[in-house]
C-alpha cells in the first residue's frame, strides 16, 4: 500500500480491503470501521499518492463518480470519461 496516511490494512481494526483498481494505479477500498459492512466508508488511493475518504458505500461511490456528484482529487479531469465502463476479471 505504500505511504498510507495512517491506514492499516485489513485484518487489523479498520483495516482496508481492496474492491478495485483503475488501469493508472488507483486504489479504491472499504474502511473496515463499523461491525456492519454497509457503513463502511470508501478510500481512495490515487496514483499520485493522495489519500481521499467519503462516507459512502461503494455503489453509492461510483454512481457519483460516474454522475460527477463526486469528485475524487488527483484523478485527471476527464475522470470519468464520457463512455465510462466498469470491466470484471475474466476468469
Amino acid at each position: 500500500m505504500g505511504d498510507t496516511e495512517d491506514y492499516v490494512p485489513y485484518p487489523r481494526p479498520g483495516g482496508l480491503i481492496c474492491w478495485a483498481e483503475s488501469y493508472s494505479g488507483d486504489g479504491f477500498y472499504w474502511r473496515t470501521s463499523h461491525a456492519d459492512p454497509d457503513a463502511w466508508p470508501v478510500v481512495v488511493r490515487g496514483d499520485n499518492g493522495d489519500w481521499s475518504e467519503f462516507p459512502v458505500g461503494a455503489v453509492e461511490f461510483l454512481v457519483g463518480v460516474y454522475r460527477r456528484t463526486i469528485h475524487v482529487p488527483g484523478m485527471p479531469k476527464n475522470f470519468p470519461s464520457d463512455g465510462p465502463q466498469v470491466l470484471g476479471l475474466d476468469g
